[in-house]
């Protein structure tokens, strides 16, 4: 022990020790701190190190478990897919059939394999993150992976056994997929998924979800035994069968199949337009369905079981024979038409296609046949008659040539001077007449067809052509024979040459068109001339204009029971017990004004009480050269039901004129007009000019204020109105009021009113729904009807256009 040196009062510690001493002692201070620090430090590390979890590096995990190489699963391991939105949502099942897949919420139907095959294959190779992106509950909804919006999708083996669950979601505009792992002892979170399925082909895109993000089995169903004709098919024959309409057609034997030639072989015989018939087979050929509509046993539900609409169809792949057999049925509200196909192998199922098809092959025979012109005259020859026979009614037209013009005359059933345009327009439509001729066997008793037989003929009488020339009064002589020469003449003594003999004057030619009993849309057309005939078929709407009144070829002039621009002081119609009575004259502020003063007394309508008088002042009729017989047509005061009396200012005097319409007499109304000097005229007017002067006294009111939206179905018929054809050419007015109040009778009764509209109106756009206001620019009658009528009240009425059934929607 170190004996430590004594200090002596007032002596300090530094005193006692040397500068190095010192030094030393300061150093091991500081040694003994840092040493500490050491120590503290060390200790932190250990505890730090003893204390730190180790972070697992960042990597892939395939989405099905176990490895690339050894799966947890294999493909085809999977019996069952299911597809539901939500805890609760309407799962969809997919289930393994074999190779195949079905579908069985959609009548067990095949689904699409491309499409399953697709789904597993993104399923196998996709791969997740083994760290999640989230595990936050309340970010679960920002990737549709929240419990309410999460698509499941769960694969089960033939056991039921559970190979995988999870949930799809997307975030990045659906370019990148997250999932949710189910299971007891799956991971919490969100896992961004890799591979595949992280790119834009997406696993979520694969599932087929709606617009909604549900699950559709509709997409999932596969079409593809839908296949009415194969590509590589060549038709050999079709049968179309429309209704009660049946047409065969067969390729000509022999024939190249690249050269399309057809012929109708039934119910007739004809060559048939190659490319018309080709329209078909490609219709067929790119005819696709949509979804399946039900199975085979469903198919009265479709009304496929004797079906209004079929086709069949024989083609060859090769050296083999295919008949395939099409049905329509109904039609469900997206338009799509129920059709089922049967072949050898096919016909399990009903399926819903287009039905745009229908007006492809469906057609009036006479559009699918190599039609030529009847020539019942030939070109460049002027008939020198024509008779036209309807039935009962016989119209005869002759010509008469004034140097150049020929002037047409009526002979029958009335001699009077007949419209040169409307001979005209006669001749064309004979000339351009088209039809396809019938190589076949025919029962003109069956068609009512030929002398005897046909109600309906036009005959024509021409001069026949000759050999040397071409002049249309068939004689060829020149008609300005060159004359002699200067020079030429022959001596006085010479004995005249003998005469050279004349051409012999062509004889005339008779030709006729008997046109027999309509057939599905289809006319027969006999042509007969010089005792040579050949049937055509020819569309029924084609002859339509050959058949009209006698009085469609008068010419008729202006009957003038008014100056033009002249209005009368008063105008009275009486039509049966109706009577209207309108006076023109100065209202209290001097202003000229239309006024009714039967069977109201009220302001007229202004624009209704002129468009009477223009009507009056444009009336025009065919007049008689001869008095009529009063009693016969009932024309005259206290006979007719029928009458316009007009009161005219002359000066200061009134006069009047009077229009009697009586009976008809050849389908045109009589009329006697008592001029104001008390003169008679016997005139013949066209049904179409005297509508606008015997319409009812409502039309001529102030109409009040009104808006609405209405539906109509114009009825019409044969000679009605200019422009308008019915579907029935023939139809008759009784016929057509028949019609219309049967339709009428439908649409209170409540059957849907599109439906109707598309099935029988006439007018430009069957189903158009018109704005109606009393300054609407539609006809009076329409208008008047459409302001009567209540919210889905039915009416019907007349105008210058034929019959009017107007339902009224807003």
């Amino acid at each position: 022990m170190t004996e430590e040196a004594k200090t002596t009062p007032g002596e300090t510690t530094a005193a006692r020790f040397t500068p190095d001493e010192v030094i030393a002692k300061q150093r091991n201070r500081q040694l003994m701190v840092v040493s500490a620090i050491i120590v503290v430090l060390a200790i932190l590390v250990w505890v730090t190190r003893a204390t730190k979890t180790v972070e697992e590096p960042l990597k892939e995990v395939t989405l099905v478990g176990g490895t690339t190489q050894d799966p947890a699963f294999h493909k085809e391991d999977i019996k069952r897919i299911q597809v539901w939105v939500g805890k609760d949502g309407a799962k969809l099942e997919l289930n393994r059939d074999g190779d195949d897949w079905r579908v069985p919420s959609r009548f067990n139907a095949p689904a699409d394999k491309a499409d399953v095959d697709s789904l597993i294959t993104r399923i196998f190779d996709s791969a997740r993150l083994n760290r999640a992106s989230t595990t936050t509950t309340t970010q679960f909804i920002s990737y549709s992976l929240n419990d309410e919006d999460a698509v499941h999708l769960r694969l089960e083996s033939d056991k039921g056994a559970e190979l995988l669950h999870v949930m799809v979601g997307h975030a990045d505009g659906a370019t990148r997929d997250f999932v949710r792992l189910a299971g007891a002892d799956a991971p919490e979170g969100i896992f961004e998924l890799t591979g595949l399925g992280g790119q834009f082909d997406t696993l979520y895109g694969a599932l087929n979800l709606d617009s909604s993000g549900k699950p559709d089995a509709k997409r999932w169903v596969s079409t593809k035994a839908f296949e009415p004709l194969p590509f590589e098919a060549v038709v050999q024959e079709f049968t179309v069968k429309d209704g009660e309409r049946s047409m065969v057609f067969q390729r000509k034997p022999g024939s190249d199949p690249a050269a399309e030639e057809w012929e109708l072989v039934s119910p007739r015989k004809g060559d048939a337009e190659g490319q018309s018939v080709r329209a078909i087979t490609d219709a067929l050929q790119n005819y696709h369905a949509g979804d399946i509509a039900g199975r085979a046993e469903d198919a009265a539900k479709f009304e496929l079981v004797s079906p209004g609409k079929e086709v069949t169809i024989k083609y060859t792949v090769g050296e083999k024979m295919t008949t395939a057999h099409l049905y329509f049925g109904t039609k469900n509200a997206d338009g799509d038409i129920a059709v089922m196909l049967k072949t050898a192998n096919t016909g399990e199922f009903i399926y819903w296609a287009g039905e745009y098809v229908l007006s492809r092959i469906f057609r009036p025979t006479t559009e699918f046949m190599r039609k030529v012109r009847l020539n019942l005259i030939p070109d460049g020859v002027t008939p020198d008659s024509l008779t036209v026979q309807d039935g009962d009614s016989n119209v005869a037209l002759e010509r008469e040539a004034v140097g150049a013009v020929s002037n047409w005359k009526m002979t029958a059933p009335l001699a009077m001077e007949v419209d040169r345009v409307k001979v005209s327009n006669l001749q064309t439509t004979l000339n351009t007449m088209q039809g396809y001729p019938d190589d076949g066997t025919f029962d003109r008793a069956a068609l009512e067809v030929g002398p005897g037989f046909s109600r309906r003929w036009v005959t024509a009488v021409y001069p026949a052509k000759t050999a040397g020339g071409s002049d249309e009064d068939g004689d060829d002589t020149p008609d300005n024979p060159e004359a002699e020469k200067p020079g030429d003449e022959k001596p006085a003594d010479e004995k005249p040459a003998e005469e050279p003999t004349k051409p012999e004057v062509p004889k005339v030619k008779t030709a006729t068109l008997y046109f027999g009993k309509t057939q599905q849309g289809e006319i027969p057309v006999l042509r007969v001339i010089d005792g040579a005939e050949q049937l055509y078929w020819v569309k029924a709407d084609a002859i339509s204009a050959l058949f009209v009144p006698a009085g469609d070829y008068l010419k008729l002039t202006d009957v003038s029971l008014a100056k033009t621009g002249q209005k009368p002081s008063t105008i009275r119609v009486a039509n049966g017990d109706a009577v209207l009575q309108l006076s023109y004259s100065a209202d209290a502020q001097g202003q000229m004004q239309w006024r009714i003063q039967q069977p109201w007394d009220e302001m007229a309508d202004q624009g209704s009480a002129d468009g009477l008088n223009r009507a009056l002042q444009m009336l025009r009729g065919a007049k008689l050269a001869e008095a009529l017989d009063k009693t016969k047509y009932k024309l005259g005061e206290g006979v007719s039901t029928q009458q316009v009396d007009l009161q005219l200012k002359e000066g200061e005097e009134l006069k009047g004129t009077t229009l009697y319409v009586g009976e008809k007499m050849q389908g045109l109304r009589t009329g006697l007009i008592v001029r104001t000097d008390g003169t008679e005229e016997y005139w013949l007017f066209p049904a179409a000019q005297l509508f606008e002067l015997f319409v009812s006294p409502a039309d001529f009111k102030v109409m009040g204020a009104f808006e609405g939206k209405v539906r109509h179905i114009l009825v019409t018929w044969k000679g009605k109105a200019q422009g308008l054809v019915p579907k029935d050419p023939e139809r008759t007015e009784e016929q057509a009021w028949e019609l219309a109040n049967d339709i009428l009778s439908r649409a209170k009764a409540g059957e849907d009113f599109v439906e109707l509209q598309k099935q029988y109106n006439e007018d430009s756009d069957a189903t158009h729904v018109y704005d109606v206001s009393p300054t609407a620019g539609l006809v009076k009658p329409f208008l008047r009807l459409a302001s009567e009528l209540k919210v889905d009240e039915v009416g019907i009425v007349e105008s210058q256009f034929g019959i009017h059934v107007i339902k009224r929607i807003e």
